[in-house]
């Protein structure tokens, strides 16, 4: 609880002052920005209270045993391999994911496996190849995932060893 407690308060300093400073400076316009991101707030609560509870299940959907067995520090290889694999099939926006991800490294995931898994979740999805071989090409497409799927266990390993400094 208390690792939450700096960004919130810097979060909540930071949009004071953003309302402070638009009040001065447009006040006409303070009232309609706040309705927009109101309604922003109404469009994304539902997917951040579903992430929410999906990290409250997680101890009982996945046991602890299984996390460390299959992404746990002892995994190696196979952890940061799981975790490239899992990130390419991850779904959703940063709000969404990340608290899952800290609710599968809170069970006892290894940090390579979750840097491997979170490289992969923001460097490709599984989801985008079919727009990237209609925009990019075929070519551009598949040079850009060997590239991604050489570069995301490397980012797993270079975690693992910085993890153990």
């Amino acid at each position: 609880m208390a690792k939450m407690f700096v960004p919130t308060v810097v979060m909540l300093a930071l949009a004071t002052g953003l309302v402070i400073f638009v009040h001065y400076r447009q006040p006409g316009q303070l009232v309609p920005l706040l309705k927009n991101g109101g309604v922003l707030l109404l469009q994304i609560l539902p997917l951040l209270i579903a992430a929410f509870f999906v990290v409250g299940l997680i101890p009982t959907v996945i046991p602890k045993e299984a996390i460390s067995r299959w992404v746990g520090e002892g995994a190696g290889w196979r952890g940061i391999l799981v975790g490239s694999a899992a990130g390419g099939l991850m779904p959703g926006p940063p709000y969404a994911v990340f608290p899952i991800v800290s609710g599968i490294y809170n069970q006892g995931a290894g940090i390579g496996a979750m840097v491997a898994l979170l490289t992969s979740w923001s460097t490709w999805q599984l989801t985008r190849i079919p727009v990237a071989v209609a925009l990019l090409g075929p070519k551009l497409t598949i040079v850009w995932i060997a590239s991604i799927i050489l570069f995301i266990p490397i980012a797993g390993l270079i975690a693992s060893f910085l993890g153990r400094i």
